[in-house]
């Protein structure tokens, strides 16, 4: 019961029955008779009972069973944070770095059966883990098989040890063979050719340079019996052609040639003097 205390002259106090209990001390749950009117929904229209979280607002998109199923997960929802602190500090700078390759997912899976395919356009897979070389660009003209052939041929390519100098152009006409010989002073001989009693009756030989040699005259020493003359020819007897004359000598013959005078493998060297004389010769030189 409620009191109603007068607020006027002459009235007095009036009893009326309210929804409280009229004692002063209310023990136990209120009676309430009708629900319907509330600003939320019971369970029970009539009774009251308890509140259900989905008739409240603003309680966002997510069920209570989905929030459940989430917090009580295996973990892959979240990485664990606490224990890879220092990998995520650590890469952070990769993760900024690599930026640019976010978008390339199709032409960069790791190729196994499991993770998924290579772009077809830009790779060919056999089913090993590999690649074609030939799939990639800026590859070159030459192709592997071509690359390894050249690389296995000997006749391309050579070692310090193995190049032989008689296989390169441009080497001249003397071997080392002969080089080393005229360094060392080995391929020359020292010839002193005499020949005593030539007249003028007719070339007599005075040397037949060795074969496979030249002959370098560097000096001519002799005698003559009178004031003549004496010549000096090369070429086989009675095909003779004269290639020194001297005359007016006289006595003792002793000439030094500025250049040496060459005569070639095997040809015939004669001499002959003026008529009546009688000549004695030396040819001095070497032969090489």
């Amino acid at each position: 019961m409620v009191l109603e205390v007068p607020t006027k002259p002459g009235q007095v106090p009036d009893l009326k029955q309210r929804d409280v209990r009229e004692t002063a001390g209310i023990i136990g749950n209120p009676t309430i008779g009708d629900f319907t009117a509330a600003n939320h929904n019971h369970s029970n229209v009539a009774g009251g009972g308890t509140i259900a979280h989905g008739d409240l607002t603003s309680i966002g998109t997510k069920s209570h069973a989905q929030i459940d199923n989430h917090i009580n997960g295996d973990g892959s929802d979240h990485a664990d944070v606490a224990t890879n602190t220092s990998d995520i500090s650590t890469n952070v700078a990769a993760i900024a770095l690599n930026t640019t390759h976010r978008g390339l997912v199709d032409e960069h899976l790791d190729w196994t059966a499991s993770v998924g395919t290579i772009h077809a356009d830009n790779y060919t897979d056999t089913n090993t883990d590999t690649t074609d070389h030939t799939a990639f660009s800026n590859i070159g003209t030459n192709s592997h098989a071509q690359v390894d052939t050249h690389m296995a041929d000997a006749t391309k390519h050579y070692i310090e040890a193995t190049i032989d100098h008689t296989n390169i152009t441009n080497i001249g006409t003397n071997s080392h063979a002969q080089i080393d010989a005229h360094i060392a002073g080995t391929d020359q001989t020292e010839i002193y050719k005499f020949q005593a009693g030539i007249t003028s009756a007719a070339w007599t030989t005075i040397h037949t340079v060795t074969a496979g040699k030249s002959f370098y005259i560097t000096n001519i020493i002799g005698y003559i019996s009178t004031a003549g003359y004496f010549s000096i020819a090369i070429g086989a007897a009675a095909s003779e052609v004269e290639i020194i004359r001297t005359k007016g000598i006289g006595d003792e013959i002793n000439i030094s040639l500025l250049t040496p005078i060459k005569i070639t493998a095997s040809t015939r060297i004669s001499g002959t003097c003026s008529a009546g004389d009688t000549l004695y010769i030396t040819l001095v030189g070497y032969e090489k």
